[in-house]
């Protein structure tokens, strides 16, 4: 249950933050208060309010400054069709190379985490991606981005392989504002739902050929995804 209570966590921070974002307190450009701050406001942990900056930052709303903090960007809330086409297209040649590096490391990952993981590890990939699932059916583009991320995350974790875990954490730290676009997307969040479950059924079913088999075609058809918005 430590997976579902961590997205629940996280998604409460992103939406008292957003308000704070939208409320008339704050102007577009200006600085939010520092993580201490919201630490003690929210009353959360720092790495929460650190993930809670980053889905923000990823939705558009907030800039990271290096060195200096979080600054109010837009207060749209929602990403339009051609905004994200123009996101994407923009985008493309970096999404190109981290879905080439998921496409190797990702299947691999799929089959240790079968090989390796505990009943531990496999029941909270099956309750993580129940939240993705829950998320799924409300279009919650927040949790969708989170769940993802912690459900590849708890794969990762799965594999026992330390360096695997690290560059996981890694690739998911560059790859936060691409699972944020990719799911306002209605066509390509539509894609996620059954590949996700095909993987997780895998791992489950202890069948380490069809999780790697299985997580290969979801990144595919992630690139493909990608091909699609640009060419849109």
């Amino acid at each position: 249950m430590k997976a579902i209570e961590k997205v629940s966590i996280t998604d409460l921070a992103v939406k008292e933050i957003e308000g704070m974002c939208f409320s008339n307190k704050i102007a577009v450009g200006d600085k939010l208060p520092t993580e201490k701050e919201l630490c003690d406001t929210l009353n959360i942990s720092r790495s929460t309010v650190r993930e809670a900056l980053r889905v923000l930052q990823a939705m558009g709303i907030v800039e990271m400054r290096p060195g200096k903090g979080a600054y109010l960007k837009t207060k749209n809330r929602r990403d339009d069709h051609s905004s994200i086409t123009h996101w994407f297209r923009a985008h493309k040649i970096q999404l190109q190379d981290f879905l080439e590096i998921r496409l190797a490391l990702e299947p691999l990952a799929a089959r240790l985490a079968v090989e390796r993981g505990t009943e531990e590890e496999v029941n909270e990939i099956e309750e993580i991606f129940s939240s993705f699932e829950e998320a799924q059916k409300k279009h919650d583009v927040v949790n969708l981005a989170i769940s993802d991320e912690a459900l590849h995350g708890a794969i990762a974790k799965a594999t026992h392989n330390t360096l695997l875990i690290i560059v996981n954490n890694k690739i998911a730290d560059a790859f936060a504002e691409f699972r944020t676009k990719s799911f306002a997307d209605s066509r390509t969040a539509g894609n996620a739902l059954e590949p996700h479950r095909s993987i997780v059924r895998a791992i489950l079913s202890r069948d380490a050929e069809e999780a790697e088999r299985q997580m290969k075609q979801h990144i595919e058809i992630s690139l493909q995804d990608v091909n699609f918005i640009v060419r849109d």
